[in-house]
């Protein structure tokens, strides 16, 4: 199995130069994080980085391998205002910027799965579902709302005929 090899991160005493070619402006999307030229430069140059974020006030990458997560200062004036005229343009001039030492690293916390689902139900007995769609949600099958029960209507005396 053919491995990339890892490159080195960038330390306080030797920044990376990372360019910017044609085919990363060329498959850029302007107004699009995910699809910066940016971003994808970075992609190709530290190919083991996964959930590359590309922002004018910083730059983070993961490492899942090591575990870390590193935050790197925000690219310099002329590297945004490239950004800001890809966006504003959709075309800019290959370049190059400067990747200094991360300003921040921490460790990855462990991703758990379906944390973002709930857990609980509703106790139909205290909470009788209102709606056939809410018999769905809270995995009640085939339990229908109870019918409307309306009072009898009102007996009135026939009218007295003179």
């Amino acid at each position: 199995m053919n491995r990339i090899k890892p490159r080195a991160l960038p330390t306080a005493d030797k920044p990376v130069r990372i360019l910017v070619m044609v085919r990363h402006i060329y498959r850029g999307v302007p107004c699009d994080a995910q699809r910066c030229p940016l971003k994808r430069a970075l992609q190709e140059h530290f190919p083991e980085m996964t959930n590359i974020k590309v922002d004018v006030t910083g730059i983070w990458m993961s490492d899942k391998a090591k575990g870390k997560r590193y935050q790197f200062p925000p690219p310099s004036k002329m590297t945004c205002s490239k950004v800001l005229a890809f966006d504003a343009a959709g075309m800019i001039q290959p370049f190059t910027f400067a990747l200094t030492a991360p300003i921040r690293v921490t460790e990855m916390r462990e991703c758990r799965k379906n944390t973002h689902r709930k857990t609980w139900k509703r106790n139909p007995v205290d909470h009788p579902p209102t709606r056939v769609a809410d018999t769905r949600v809270f995995g009640i099958a085939g339990l229908r709302p109870p019918p409307v029960q309306r009072p009898p209507p009102v007996q009135r005396p026939p009218p007295v005929q003179p």
